[in-house]
Order: structure tokens, then C-alpha cells, then sequence
């Protein structure tokens, strides 16, 4: 048999050849990456890391205190004292361009540092704000996670179990959090928006329109038309997504928004 994903040859009965299925031992590797050229330039401006060059009088080089944040980081994460840790991944994943809201064109710079970040905050609670944010980051990472892995060619007995576990972690985060009104309604769009990416569209959209319905969420109203919209699309009801586009103010221009109104024949 050949692998489903990528083609290699593979013994009888398997689906998927040791390279692929290592892919989802690793799921933060699915994730599309920031191809961006300048954005190691940008990053490396806010967190270049300097090294001083010997002589040593021990032969290992270690992380110690430092003002790079990506240093600082480490150190906190192997630390027993851990109290700047919150604000400070809410800053390094905000940088990264993970933002509180899913926006669904999230594209992630290649740092390791990311998956050790995921894993050492799974079972850490804080206080503040700044831990709150920095959760909602940590959720969105997992949610798409969940959703890269709904996308790959495999038995969906495989991927759904895995991509539905990532969503359920991400929602956890979330729920950790002591959220400000604000932020407890950016989580609750993220939900809606997250059974989307596990493939519960419509349930997705009854969320989305209970939303809209409500005055509570008038400052993310523009957000939830803009995914509403984006859902209707991907499951193919395109003259239901030109309603809802046509729902935004016309001066509203927004990167989605424009490619958007171009999937559905160039909507002014």
C-alpha cells in the first residue's frame, strides 16, 4: 500500500508511513508556517540573543539572565520562580503574531521554544490579566492545531480523535483564565469559531448568530460577520456569505474582508 498523506510505500494495511504518523505525534508541526524573509529580522530585533565568544572555563554554554525575552523565557520555564512568566509569554506570543482572536490566516514563525511553552503551561495557574491573555495565545495555538489536523489526508478515526482533544485543550486554556468581560467575550467567539475547525459548522454558525443577536457583543460584531461569512463560504452557500459581507459597512476594509469579497466575484 502507499501512505495517504504522502505517497511513500507502505506495507499492508498501514495508512500511514512512520514519517507521517511522527507528524501527529508532533501536531504543532502541521502548523503553516511564517515564510515571511523579514520576519526573523523582526523577531531577532526584539529578541536577538547575544553570545559572548570564550574563553570558558567550563565547556558548557548556558542560558543565564539576560534582557533577551526569548532567553529570558527558558530560564523561567526550567525555574522553581516562575511570577514574570505570564507577562511575559503573553509579549513573545503577541510578537510571534498570535493574537487573542482567531483570525484563521495565523501563520507562525519555526520556534521550538513555542512547543515547550504549550507543554510547561499546561498545569501552571496564575493570577492577573496578563496570565489570562497569555492562555487565550495558548488556546489559539491548539485550536489551530486542531484545525490543520482536520485537513490532512488521513481516516478521519484518526485525525478527528486527535484534532477534538487539541480543541478540547484549547477551550480549557481559555476557561483557566479570570477573564475581563472583554476577553470572556473574544473566548466565547473563539469557541464558536473553533467547532468550525472540528468540523460542527452549523453548530458554529447558531453560536455566531446568537452573537450577532446580542448587544453584549457589538464590538465584535464586524469579527463574527467576517467568520460567519467565512464558514458559509467554506461550505459552499455562497450567495448566503454575500449577505453576510454585504451586512459590513462598505468603508470597512479589512485584510479578509477584500479576499473575501474577491472569492465571491469581487464584491465592492
Amino acid at each position: 500500500m502507499g501512505c495517504i498523506s504522502c505517497g511513500e510505500k507502505t506495507g499492508d494495511n498501514v495508512l500511514l508511513c512512520k514519517a507521517c504518523f511522527e507528524r501527529l505525534k508532533d501536531p504543532f508541526s502541521l502548523l503553516p508556517s511564517l515564510l515571511d524573509p523579514t520576519a526573523d529580522m523582526r523577531l531577532n530585533h526584539f529578541c536577538s540573543v547575544s553570545m559572548r565568544i570564550g574563553p570558558f572555563s567550563d565547556s558548557d554554554i548556558t542560558f543565564g539572565r539576560g534582557l533577551e525575552m526569548i532567553t529570558r523565557l527558558r530560564e523561567l520555564l526550567m525555574s522553581s520562580h516562575k511570577d514574570q512568566l505570564p507577562i511575559l509569554i503573553d509579549r513573545y506570543l503577541s510578537m510571534l503574531g498570535i493574537d487573542l482572536r482567531l483570525y484563521g490566516d495565523e501563520r507562525l514563525p519555526r520556534r521550538g521554544i513555542l512547543r515547550q511553552i504549550v507543554n510547561a503551561t499546561s498545569d501552571l495557574s496564575f493570577s492577573g490579566e496578563s496570565w489570562a491573555r497569555a492562555l487565550i495565545r495558548l488556546g489559539n495555538i491548539e485550536a489551530l492545531t486542531a484545525r490543520e489536523m482536520m485537513k490532512l489526508p488521513i481516516e478521519p478515526s484518526i485525525s478527528i480523535p486527535y484534532a477534538k482533544a487539541m480543541a478540547e485543550n484549547a477551550v480549557k486554556r481559555y476557561e483557566r483564565g479570570e477573564l475581563s468581560p472583554t476577553l470572556k467575550k473574544i473566548t466565547e467567539v473563539n469557541k464558536a469559531i473553533i467547532l468550525h475547525f472540528i468540523g460542527s459548522s452549523d453548530d458554529a454558525i447558531r453560536r455566531l448568530d446568537q452573537f450577532l443577536s446580542s448587544e453584549d457583543f457589538i464590538d465584535e460584531r464586524h469579527h463574527i460577520l467576517i467568520w460567519k461569512a467565512t464558514i458559509l463560504l467554506d461550505l459552499g452557500r455562497d450567495s448566503e456569505a454575500i449577505k453576510v459581507i454585504g451586512e459590513l459597512p462598505k468603508e470597512f476594509h479589512e485584510r479578509r474582508v477584500e479576499k473575501l469579497r474577491l472569492l465571491l466575484g469581487g464584491l465592492k
